[in-house]
């Protein structure tokens, strides 16, 4: 017999495409007001328990005798926004995706959750004396295993004899729903009295409880402290609150450390500039979803008409998110944004922590930061009030996702900015052939930097032939002009930093017998050298596939296999051979892979009181 009830549509936080769909679970009474769409769930799913995520909530409908109640509630709040929800559905038709890998691809990793049923002795029940002198009791009494930890120890005969127990009343089951990564909170101190009253209280106080009175005296100075364990023992606090002097509040904080820099005053606006910035906000005064192409030449100040552009946001209450195409840019955008906006900020990519990027998801949730800053995958943050979406260099093809779904950061920009009536900024020296398309049939606004700030000329460009540089006898990676340019540089004290968009010592490896290339057997694709102690391996920089150079051709035998083009490791090396006496540094992925990690190439140079320091693309 069905009953009258509240039912949610979850999707299940598992791969496969027989999972793309919403499967609907029953809510216990106690909680159907507190279930949100976006809310994280923990439910029962065949054989096994799994997360999920509500879509749809139904209140006060029929429930069969066979739709399973949800488990566990993980969220108190929703981690994601309606808005979002409906932007996952967008991505799957946009880029024919599944719905688990459009919620994966907007909430981040830190959200995942994992549970198991342990199993438990009911410490009230009179167990038989045979029963606990059993291996299997004994193992479930001392470890409170999980059951699936249980069972791989005792096999399959396990399962009859535990059931027989816990519908005897003496094994119970217990689902433990654990996040992989826990939101940070810290202990706030909150006065609750005028801080005339906790003043006085701290003179009576101050030589029978001198650390009381110190309390008192800093709560009296502000509303509110952070409380340090160092400073204030609990037993200090807990008299406090007894008296009702003081409460303690559990807040969310963020691991993120925010360098300290110096509120920067905004610097004057150049005409173009000023313009630009008329342009855009007359374009944010239509209230509805457009488009502005900021076609800026280099160093004509873009950054600024969007720091300009988002005061404005700020100021009717909304919020903006900026888009740089590269993480290694991130820190220098925020350094720009924080000198302005402060901790309004919010920072999202891949480069930082799960805990931190659980945290700013957090406070952009919460309202806490009305900005936000960061790579591709920061087009996806929960902001609630968007009026600004500016995507910065929107020509670099680094906004183009490779994994599934295979999402464009452009597109989804315009998707946002159209559901919240936002404006959209593409901000470019080289604008894309889209933006150009989009302002060619009237989709988009061009507005223009021809100058840039103060009119600083734009630096000299030289093209150098290195065919002319052959056939002078030059064999050297290094032209002429650029090895003079390099050796005046050093002298002068200065540094020189020299760009290769190609990782690696050489870019591909062919047999001069026959032709025959190295390739990535997965693919197909040329297997880029790489040098280490052991000498070349061959990588596959799309799969990771690798395997160590083969001294003989593998399809004529001859020993005729040579490396062709030029990458990083082939430039440091060559800087070695050519200058012993300075010092280069290599930076690309292989030498800031990790976190922290220095830069410094293994194979760096060690000494000379002159330093050439070329950073290697």
């Amino acid at each position: 017999m069905s009953q009258v009830g509240t039912v949610v549509s979850v999707f299940i936080d598992s791969p496969g495409l027989f999972l793309d769909k919403p499967f609907d679970y029953s809510v216990q009474s106690e909680l159907a007001q507190s279930v949100e769409v976006g809310q994280r769930v923990f439910v029962s799913f065949g054989h096994q328990f799994k997360s999920g995520v509500i879509w749809q909530v139904h209140h006060k409908v029929a429930i069969g005798e066979k739709v399973k109640p949800i488990l566990d509630l993980v969220d108190d709040q929703p981690v994601l926004t309606p808005e979002q929800c409906s932007l996952a559905s967008w991505l799957c038709e946009r880029y024919a995706c599944t719905m688990y890998d459009a919620i994966t691809a907007i909430l981040p990793g830190a959200f995942r959750v994992k549970g198991d049923i342990v199993i438990q002795p009911v410490q009230t029940a009179l167990v038989p004396d045979d029963i606990t002198a059993t291996p299997l009791w004994g193992s479930i009494a001392r470890d409170k295993p999980t059951e699936r930890a249980l069972f791989a120890q005792f096999g399959k005969s396990a399962r009859a004899q535990v059931a027989a127990w816990e519908k005897a009343g003496y094994l119970r089951r217990r689902l433990i729903v654990k996040e992989e990564v826990q939101a940070f909170e810290v202990s706030w101190l909150v006065r609750q009295r005028p801080a005339q009253e906790l003043q006085a209280a701290a003179e009576v106080r101050r030589k029978r409880a001198s650390k009381q009175a110190r309390l008192l005296e800093a709560l009296a100075r502000a509303e509110e402290i952070e409380w340090k364990r160092s400073e204030f023992s609990r037993d200090t606090v807990e008299a406090l609150v007894r008296e009702g002097w003081l409460i303690e509040q559990v807040r969310p904080k963020s691991r993120l450390k925010w360098a300290k820099q110096k509120v920067a005053a905004p610097p004057e606006l150049t005409e173009s500039q000023a313009r630009a910035l008329a342009h855009i906000r007359e374009q944010l005064d239509a209230g509805t979803a457009r488009t502005v192409i900021l076609h800026g030449v280099t160093g004509s100040g873009k950054t600024e008409v969007y720091i300009r552009s988002i005061e404005d946001v700020l100021a009717r209450g909304l919020s903006a998110i900026v888009l740089v195409p590269e993480i290694a840019l991130t820190p220098q955008m925020v350094g720009r944004f924080y000198a302005r906006f402060g901790e309004r900020i919010a920072v999202l990519h891949s480069a930082l922590t799960l805990g931190e990027r659980r945290d700013e998801w957090g406070r952009i949730l919460r309202g806490e930061a009305s900005i936000v800053i960061g790579a591709r995958s920061a087009v996806f943050a929960p902001v609630q009030n968007l009026g600004l979406l500016i995507v910065d260099e929107e020509h670099e093809p680094s906004y183009k996702q490779e994994e599934a779904p295979h999402y464009d950061a452009r597109d989804v920009a315009l998707e946002r900015a159209s559901s919240f009536g936002a404006l959209t900024v593409f901000g470019s020296a080289t604008p894309s052939l889209q933006a150009l398309y989009l302002a060619e049939h009237g989709q988009a606004r061009m507005v223009t930097l021809p100058i840039r700030v103060n009119q600083r000329p734009l630096p000299a460009v030289e093209i150098i032939d290195m065919r002319d540089e052959l056939r002078a006898g030059n064999k050297s990676l290094f032209s002429d002009r650029l090895a003079d340019e390099i050796e005046k540089t050093i002298a002068l004290g200065q540094q020189v930093i020299l760009f290769l968009n190609r990782r690696g010592f050489a870019s591909s490896m062919l047999c001069r017998a026959c032709g025959e290339g190295m390739h990535c057997p997965h693919c197909d694709i040329s297997l880029t050298v790489h040098r280490d102690a052991h000498g070349m391996r061959l990588v596959c920089h799309y799969c990771g596939y690798e395997e160590q150079s083969p001294v003989e051709c593998p399809a004529c035998g001859e020993r005729a296999l040579r490396s062709f083009g030029i990458g990083t490791e082939q430039i440091e090396q060559s800087l070695k051979e050519t200058w012993p006496q300075l010092r280069a540094l290599r930076m690309d992925v292989d030498t800031t892979r990790k976190r922290g990690r220095s830069s410094t190439s293994s194979s760096s140079l060690n000494s000379g009181r002159r330093t050439c320091s070329s950073a290697l693309r």
